[in-house]
């Protein structure tokens, strides 16, 4: 296999934000940009013949609609060897774009008019996601065995962190809570991680609403918090422990546990 692993393939009409994006993804050793098209009829061209690993696409182009391509791409998905990381970029919020989102057209989503939005932070995102690729490809056998391997010990390890706290083992909202902790650990910044993003990621995944994921989850912490000695709480978590607010927020415990298994360099 050659050095770059993955091909990213950019669907954006302003060289202003396709060019920067370019630069960045080719300077990651793991990725390189096959093409960059600001045509819906080239780029679902290229995306049936080249067969990208991820695509990045501006939902408002000069020739055409970002939106039909990702429609055209979803109805032919069982036929293309290797599925697609769908990440758009856009500089609106409606409520289209929410259910792109819920409906799984759409994998990741970024507004342009955001302070945070950057290619640095792009990249950052396709790094993060890249671990989940192998899903959508046909690697080395020994390859997919080491990913799963890995994963396995690292939902092992976050099962053994969460089993010292008093939770309801077994529950629905402990299995949502090491989905959501394994996908906070993989993020390059673990203190800004987009947690309700996240909810919407694990519901797809459960097939459930983001509320229910966190509905589920708070009820559980705090459970454990109600419910697990004080002493035992202070060890754990040692963030300041206010027994008379009854638990974290989901947001603080999840980054807390991810931000200690990170420590211990899984």
């Amino acid at each position: 296999m050659s050095k770059k692993t993955y091909k990213v393939l950019i669907v954006e009409d302003k060289a202003v934000f396709s060019e920067p994006l370019k630069m960045h993804i080719n300077q990651d050793e793991k990725f390189e940009v096959m093409a960059v098209t600001d045509s819906v009829k080239d780029a679902y061209k290229l995306i049936k013949t080249g067969l990208p690993d991820a695509i990045i696409v501006d939902l408002q182009l000069k020739e055409g609609d970002g939106c039909d391509l990702l429609h055209q791409v979803r109805n032919t998905k069982d036929s293309l060897p290797i599925q697609p990381y769908v990440l758009v970029t856009t500089a609106f919020e409606s409520e289209t774009l929410t259910a792109m989102l819920t409906s799984g057209l759409v994998d990741y989503s970024f507004n342009k008019k955001n302070l945070s939005y950057s290619p640095d932070e792009v990249l950052k995102h396709l790094r993060y996601a890249s671990d989940f690729f192998y899903r959508n490809r046909k690697p080395d056998k020994q390859m997919v065995t080491t990913a799963l391997e890995r994963e396995d010990m690292i939902r092992t390890r976050i099962n053994s962190e969460l089993n010292q706290y008093y939770m309801n083992q077994g529950s629905q909202g402990l299995e949502y809570l090491v989905e959501m902790i394994y996908l906070v650990y993989h993020l390059p910044k673990t203190e800004n991680a987009p947690v309700m993003q996240l909810y919407v990621d694990v519901g797809k995944k459960y097939q459930v609403t983001p509320n229910s994921v966190d509905n589920a989850i708070r009820r559980l912490v705090h459970g454990a918090f109600i419910k697990t000695a004080i002493e035992d709480l202070e060890r754990l978590y040692t963030p300041y422990v206010d027994i008379g607010r009854g638990a974290p927020r989901n947001k603080e415990f999840i980054i807390y546990v991810a931000n200690k298994l990170r420590e211990e360099n899984l």
